[in-house]
């Protein structure tokens, strides 16, 4: 299915039979590119059904999540039954809200180290589990930080992008964000459990490490663009040089992008200043500088017909 509308990507993006086409612009380039999508499902016969099918729509739901021009979020309706679900009390029901919540990852700062301790309990075969109390502690905290997922902006590929890191002894987190209106606005987050060989390392080897690991984890993303990158270990500023065997693959990792690293205070190296700033960009002050029209068309349910997809349309 992707090749078949690969002359159309990346302004149409498909899942198995669920396709969303986005347009940043008028009406009337939404419509052409609606045109072309159903040129080429005439010409290999697919169909589309128009009962579960929604046209130029300024906001949509798409595999879970809510999209609109000023972002992304978690969509709503999935968000409201996972709250509806009780405390777990076997390893399965545990490991089932981890996963839902691991779906959402990318909105929840430090996820990795929220899902440590719920992890270690889905050890083992299913059993009847009594969560302890920093088990309720991390589970509320992820329930807290969907509820509260902040809107992620759409990046912006032809912009600096500014990923921010830091590490622990066990994990790694960092937030890619973007300067976009002269707002700092996050465009996703991301976090990692280390593994046993990493965790005695040295706190610049695990800084250096979560340099390493997000960017790679953000490839499709960084790859060509120019990065800033902020760290509150002091001592990354001056390692680029390094020919301490140790640090060596971790460098030429990092150096095949285009970076600068950057020093920030340990005290701005937080993620609830990001937070604060998106849930204050939601609010309309008549100031938006987004686009006159992002127009978005979802199509679900395509599949092999002897319809005319050109009659569909019209």
């Amino acid at each position: 299915m992707d090749e078949l509308f690969l002359p159309l990507k990346p302004k149409v993006q498909i899942y198995i039979d669920d396709i969303l086409l986005i347009s940043r612009g008028n009406e009337g380039e939404h419509r052409d590119l609606i045109c072309k999508f159903f040129d080429i499902a005439n010409r290999y016969q697919l169909k589309i059904s128009l009962e579960k099918s929604q046209f130029f729509a300024k906001n949509i739901q798409f595999l879970g999540f809510d999209i609109s021009s000023s972002g992304i979020k978690p969509s709503s309706n999935n968000v409201s039954t996972l709250m509806k679900r009780k405390v777990p009390k076997t390893m399965k029901e545990l490991y089932s809200f981890i996963q839902a919540c691991g779906y959402y990852r990318r909105f929840i700062p430090r996820y990795s180290k929220f899902c440590e301790t719920l992890y270690d309990k889905c050890k083992g075969r299913n059993k009847l589990i009594t969560l302890s109390e920093n088990d309720l502690l991390a589970y509320n905290h992820l329930k807290e930080f969907l509820i509260n997922a902040p809107k992620l902006a759409h990046p912006n590929t032809t912009g600096q992008f500014i990923l921010t890191t830091d590490a622990s002894n066990n994990t790694i987190g960092c937030t890619l964000s973007q300067i976009q209106n002269n707002v700092e606005k996050p465009i996703a987050y991301f976090s990692q459990k280390h593994k046993k060989t990493v965790r005695a390392c040295a706190p610049t080897y695990l800084e250096l490490y979560a340099i390493s690991r997000s960017l790679h984890h953000f490839k499709y993303l960084l790859t060509g663009c120019k990065i800033l990158i902020r760290s509150d270990h002091k001592p990354l500023l001056h390692i680029s040089n390094s020919e301490d065997k140790k640090y060596i693959e971790l460098l030429e990792d990092i150096n095949q992008y285009d970076c600068t690293i950057t020093y920030i205070p340990g005290e701005a190296n937080t993620l609830s200043d990001y937070l604060s700033r998106i849930n204050h960009d939601d609010s309309d002050d008549g100031d938006s500088k987004e686009p006159d029209c992002n127009v978005l068309t979802m199509v679900t349910n395509i599949r092999e017909t002897e319809g005319d997809a050109q009659q569909i349309i019209k």
